[in-house]
């Protein structure tokens, strides 16, 4: 059978296999994709012509026209497309569609078969250079089926907690927040079904993570409502006023007072033992600064979480997860040098780092030379097996914690992500953590999913998308790792490397796709096992 994809990105397989023919140019795509979207109305030739052929003649648009279907029909028969002189639809008898049956599920109000076969936005990553026409339709359906698959979670979500199925609410509720994460509805509605299933503490950590994408995106303080929330799950009666960057200081403030308060704690903290000179980098979670070791006057990076995360982290706890790190000796990983908490300053201590990241790599040149990418792949693969040895996960792999030095890789960032979870008594797989860390685009279906604690099969998915990434130059399931990049990795099957590049060996492709298996369980169970692929794999 010939399946058509739309939702998520464009895609054209037979009987599960990518298919790579004549068919699969790009405006014959293009056309199956419109014949999709219109579904049953079906498309003009006329409207067909000015989607696809806009600057061409009448004669030579009808002429690539008929080319076109020449060519689809004879690869998928005749039926593939069906019509008359005037309009034209896809033959659903030949070729599927992920749309089709989005839309004909909605129909029958199975919402849960409806909501699995939306992979994301409409036709995503894809550009409409020349058509300005073919944009602005499909920018106006892609709104309209993103507004129909949010509707049919919210949908879900009241009918399971109308029914008292609160965990059940949790999930449509995630996907609902995950699909529209700036929005303070699905926010508060994720947060509401968290409490209704008793389970405050991801009800906190589920606002306070809206709210720093919404201090980081749109540079504005999140909504009350949002804001209230926190408040009352702290135990506070009122919200609690956050100090932005940008804010205007009120009369007789001067600007960065906060600021130098907080140094002046910091110096406090560390007095003694580092001399912080400056600040590097800002993120959601922690500042970054370079400083000096009192004691033997080297250098160092300190990386202070911020107080506002740091009130949620059990101190003890990472510290006893950082020293741990600290006792992992290998070359490929970036030396953790101390760690230390008290006085609400919560921080560890690294070299600093050299050599550009992989990310630098990838933003100034594209992807990587085959072999390079193999090298660097066994380095990361051998710094992550001497973690997961001693029971310790990575949980933020991504280019940018990846250093090219000679002659391969250093890898920074290990093991602080696992440091934040809070503890629980239930095991390994709890879910409860202090703060979510990491990029949507490099987490694993079952971290986005069900916030799951970073581990060695998550590690894993993580060095796949790295990988990927260094053959293709683009994350496997989309740059920017947004809510339709999540969709796709929970629904849609690994994607091989070689599809985009040919040259990528077979045996390294296989790694690449076992790695980014959906189900755990389908990957490799640690780093160890991927360095044995990854060694298996000719030079």
């Amino acid at each position: 059978m010939t399946r058509l994809t739309v939702l998520g990105g464009l895609g054209l397989s037979v009987d599960g296999v990518p298919y790579v023919g004549p068919a699969a140019q790009r405006r014959r795509l293009l056309l199956l994709a419109v014949l999709a979207i219109a579904g049953r109305r079906g498309v003009s030739r006329d409207k067909l012509l000015g989607f696809l052929w806009p600057d061409a003649g009448v004669e030579q648009g009808r002429q690539a026209l008929y080319q076109a279907l020449h060519v689809i029909r004879r690869a998928f028969g005749a039926a593939a497309i069906v019509g008359g002189a005037t309009a034209l639809q896809l033959g659903t008898d030949a070729v599927s569609s992920d749309l089709i049956d989005f839309t004909d599920a909605l129909g029958a109000r199975a919402l849960e078969r409806a909501v699995a076969d939306y992979a994301g936005p409409l036709l995503d990553g894809l550009s409409f250079e020349g058509s300005a026409e073919l944009e602005r339709w499909v920018s106006v359906e892609r709104a309209r089926l993103a507004g129909e698959y949010v509707d049919a979670l919210d949908r879900l979500a009241v009918a399971a907690a109308a029914r008292r199925d609160y965990s059940g609410a949790v999930q449509w509720r995630r996907r609902r927040a995950a699909a529209e994460p700036l929005s303070t509805a699905a926010a508060v509605g994720l947060i509401e079904a968290l409490v209704a299933a008793g389970d405050r503490g991801a009800a906190l950590q589920a606002a306070l993570v809206h709210e720093s994408l919404v201090r980081l995106e749109l540079e504005t303080e999140p909504d009350d409502a949002v804001r209230s929330w926190v408040a009352r799950l702290k135990g506070a009666r009122e919200p609690t006023p956050v100090a932005t960057p940008v804010a205007t200081p009120s009369s007789g403030t001067r600007p960065g007072i906060a600021a130098e308060r907080a140094r002046a704690q910091l110096a406090r903290t560390l007095a003694g033992q580092y001399v912080v000179d400056r600040r590097l980098t800002v993120g959601s979670v922690m500042a970054t600064y370079a400083a000096t070791e009192v004691r033997g006057g080297s250098p160092v990076h300190l990386h202070v979480i911020h107080p506002h995360v740091a009130a949620h982290v059990d101190a003890d706890h990472f510290v006893r997860t950082v020293r741990r790190a600290i006792g992992v000796d290998d070359a490929r990983l970036l030396r953790l040098l101390d760690v230390g908490a008290g006085d609400d300053v919560v921080f560890y201590v690294t070299a600093p780092p050299s050599g550009p990241t992989v990310r630098d790599r990838l933003a100034a040149d594209g992807a990587l030379a085959i072999d390079e990418v193999l090298r660097v792949s066994r380095a990361v693969a051998l710094a992550l097996a001497a973690l997961h040895r001693q029971g310790l996960a990575h949980g933020d792999l991504r280019p940018k914690h990846v250093h090219l030095m000679v002659p391969d890789a250093v890898v920074a960032g290990h093991a602080v992500p696992q440091a934040l979870v809070a503890p629980a008594a239930d095991g390994p797989s709890a879910t409860d953590t202090a703060v979510t860390i990491g990029a949507p685009a490099y987490m694993s279906p079952e971290q986005l999913a069900d916030g799951a604690r970073p581990n060695a099969r998550s590690d894993v998915y993580s060095f796949g998308c790295l990988v990927y990434e260094m053959l293709t130059g683009e994350p496997p399931f989309g740059a920017g790792g947004g809510s339709a990049a999540a969709a796709r990795k929970l629904t849609q099957p690994a994607p091989s490397p070689r599809q985009v590049r040919d040259r990528v060996p077979d045996a390294l492709d296989l790694v690449v796709r076992t790695c980014l298996a959906r189900i755990p369980a389908d990957r490799y169970a640690s780093a160890d096992d991927l360095v044995a692929a990854l060694l298996a794999v000719p030079d």
